[in-house]
């Protein structure tokens, strides 16, 4: 990965007095159970710059020519949305496990931007991010009940971003709650349900994957 949860774990460490809660989050991080380049890659674009001057060929760069230089592909997924279930039955480990995904997918992009929110009943700290860092500063906490529906009405309503902009919606939840109308206030939006337990059902709409499935394209998906 370009960056290794160890690194990240340890930069946020370092970056001034951290919450208990961030903390012991942060001592929790683990490599990603997914590889999230392969479950994004209808999000991925992928940027060829081929010979550019900038940066110039730097071989040459005591000579009075200036020569371009190869550039590789960069591939970057951008406006995707995270929404992590915050409800009393997602148990602490289930929310490291989730923000780790998070945190290992963010990692797995040399560019990764979009936004990240918590919800129960309602919808909590939605906020954007454009790298890794902005991921560990919204830590999760803990809520009540779930509704997944307020997720889509939340994006519908927010002036923080438009639906018509948004490549993707990640859920990361334990499932237990119905869908209302979800599938109706998505608009299209393309949908991914993590969850964390094998034994939910998969959703009506949208892609479901299972965190501990290994073969997660299985007749579950």
């Amino acid at each position: 990965f370009p960056v290794t949860i160890a690194k990240v774990a340890s930069s946020a460490k370092s970056c001034g007095k951290l919450p208990a809660y961030l903390k012991k989050i942060l001592a929790k991080l683990q490599p990603p159970k997914k590889d999230w380049r392969v479950i994004l890659q209808e999000f991925v674009s992928t940027d060829v710059f081929d010979y550019s001057f900038n940066p110039p060929d730097r071989r040459f760069s005591g000579s009075d020519c200036i020569l371009p230089d190869f550039n590789e592909e960069d591939d970057s997924v951008k406006n995707i949305v995270f929404f992590v279930d915050i409800s009393g039955s997602m148990s602490e480990k289930d929310i490291c496990e989730v923000y780790s995904e998070i945190v290992g997918a963010t990692t797995q992009f040399n560019n990764m931007t979009g936004y990240l929110g918590y919800f129960d009943t309602e919808v909590h700290d939605f906020k954007k991010f454009e790298d890794v860092n902005d991921i560990l500063k919204n830590k999760p906490h803990s809520g009540g009940g779930t509704e997944f529906q307020v997720c889509f009405e939340y994006l519908n309503d927010t002036d923080l971003v438009d639906m018509q902009d948004i490549a993707g919606i990640v859920i990361l939840t334990d499932g237990y709650c119905g869908y209302g109308k979800s599938e109706q206030l998505s608009q299209g939006v393309p949908t991914l349900w993590m969850y964390t337990e094998n034994s939910i059902d998969p959703a009506p709409f949208g892609r479901s994957l299972y965190l501990h499935d290994e073969d997660y394209d299985a007749d579950k998906v």
